[in-house]
């Protein structure tokens, strides 16, 4: 597997590189999950989303699909509608990346950052931070 493009979330303000994939808990709650082709090796998934956490809720604010046969807006083909869209499905760690990478790994999200923030998710709430650290290692 190759490592895969991250997505995006706005946590205080800042942008930082997401390396967790809340949609799919969606996704994968569907009757019928729609499949978004990708060309691309580095993104299995077919789309890349974008996140923020405000008023400790986290929102999907956008959502870009890889899949060039793809023409509906895919808020509204997945939701209804096209503004932010309050994340209740998601309980779990949202992985960020901070700083610069520490180790790199060929396969999926497996490389790590001298600084790393989990988000911990409870129905689309966060509920704790915390964050650890990693020694860069030199290849």
């Amino acid at each position: 597997m190759t490592a895969q493009f991250s997505e995006k979330i706005i946590f205080q303000g800042n942008e930082y590189f997401l390396l967790s994939t809340p949609l799919e808990n969606y996704l994968m709650a569907m009757d019928n999950p729609p499949v978004f082709d990708s060309e691309i090796s580095a993104c299995w998934r077919g789309y890349i989303a974008t996140w923020e956490i405000e008023s400790d809720r986290l929102y999907l604010s956008k959502l870009e699909i890889l899949d060039k046969s793809f023409t509906q807006n895919p808020m509204e083909f997945l939701f209804g509608e096209t503004g932010k869209i309050l994340a209740d499905w998601f309980s779990g760690d949202l992985r960020i990346a901070m700083g610069e990478m520490a180790q790199y790994v060929h396969m999926g999200f497996e490389s790590t950052y001298a600084k790393e923030m989990f988000l911990m998710i409870k129905k689309g709430y966060v509920i704790d931070v915390r964050f650890v650290e990693h020694e860069i290692v030199e290849e």
